[in-house]
C-alpha cells in the first residue's frame, strides 16, 4: 500500500505550503526587521556555550523531528505592529511547527510561543536576563525559560531555571553535588550540568552528555576516514583477486599449449 502522505497530490501540496511560508517570511522582513544589530555574543566563554547549546540541542536532540524548530539569536516580536516588543534568545525551542528557516518569530503569525527559552549571561546582560527578559518570556507564554551563566561570574547558582504556572514564572530548585549543579528542563527532557567552567547537556535515559560541535565533526571525520580505509581495503583485496585470477589465466595457457 502507497504511503498517503508520499503521494503525488500531498507533495504538491506541501511543496505549495513551503512556498507559501517563504513568501510570507520575505515580506515580513521588510517590516519587521530580522536583527536588531546587537553581537550574538561578548566573549568566547558566552559564543562557546551558545554554540554547545545550539548543536547539542539543534543538531542532536531535535535533528530527527521534522515538527521541531530551533534557532539561536532570533529575533521574537510579540505584538503585530509593535517593533518594541521583541526578544532574542540565545537559544529557543518550539515543537509541534514547521522546521523551516525564518527572518523572525512572529507570535500572531506562528501556531504557539516558544516551549523553551535560554539567555546565556555576559557582563552586561546578566541582570537583564534575570528581569526585564524574564518578564518578557513570562509575558510571551514561553513554558520554560533557564539563564546559564558558563563562569559562574554572576549567578548563585550558576543555573536559573523558571516554569509557567498559571501564567506566572515559578522558580525551579537547582541542585548540586559536589561541584557540579544540575537543573533538569521537563520541556526538553535533558538535565542542565554545570561543572567549572564548562555547561553541558545530559540525557537522563542515557546518563551521557551531548556531544559538542566538535564532537560531531570529530566523529564525522572518523566515520569517513572509515569508510575510505574499508573501501581502500575492499579495492585492495579485489585487485589480489583480479591479479591471482589473471596468474592462473596464465599458467593454464601455458599447460595447455
Amino acid at each position: 500500500m502507497s504511503d498517503p502522505a508520499t503521494s503525488p497530490e500531498a507533495l504538491a501540496e506541501e511543496a505549495r505550503l513551503v512556498a507559501e511560508f517563504h513568501e510570507r517570511e520575505q515580506r515580513s522582513e521588510a517590516k519587521y526587521p530580522s536583527s536588531d544589530g546587537q553581537p550574538m555574543s561578548e566573549n568566547d566563554f558566552q559564543g562557546y556555550a551558545i554554540r554547545y547549546f545550539d548543536a547539542a540541542v539543534r543538531l542532536n536532540w531535535y535533528a530527527d523531528q521534522p515538527n521541531a524548530y530551533v534557532s539561536s539569536d532570533l529575533l521574537i516580536y510579540a505584538k503585530e505592529g509593535d517593533k518594541a516588543a521583541v526578544a532574542a534568545p540565545d537559544l529557543f525551542v518550539v515543537t509541534g511547527t514547521r522546521d523551516l528557516p525564518r527572518y523572525s518569530y512572529r507570535l500572531w503569525e506562528e501556531p504557539k510561543p516558544p516551549d523553551f527559552a535560554l539567555e546565556v549571561a555576559s557582563p552586561s546582560s546578566w541582570k537583564r536576563d534575570l528581569k526585564e527578559k524574564k518578564a518578557i518570556y513570562e509575558s510571551m507564554g514561553v513554558k520554560e525559560y533557564f539563564a546559564c551563566d558558563p563562569r559562574a561570574d554572576f549567578y548563585e547558582p550558576p543555573l536559573q531555571g523558571f516554569r509557567l504556572e498559571g501564567g506566572v514564572y515559578v522558580p525551579l530548585v537547582t541542585k548540586r553535588r559536589g561541584s557540579v549543579w544540575t537543573l533538569h528542563s521537563e520541556v526538553l527532557g535533558l538535565t542542565f550540568r554545570q561543572f567549572g567552567k564548562e555547561v553541558r547537556l545530559m540525557d537522563p535515559a542515557t546518563g551521557k552528555d551531548l556531544p559538542t560541535h566538535e564532537d560531531l565533526l570529530r566523529a564525522q571525520r572518523s566515520s569517513a576516514a572509515k569508510a575510505e580505509a574499508e573501501a581502500r581495503r575492499r579495492r585492495d583485496a579485489e585487485g589480489r583477486v583480479r591479479a591471482a585470477e589473471a596468474r592462473v589465466a596464465e599458467l593454464e595457457a601455458l599447460l595447455a599449449q
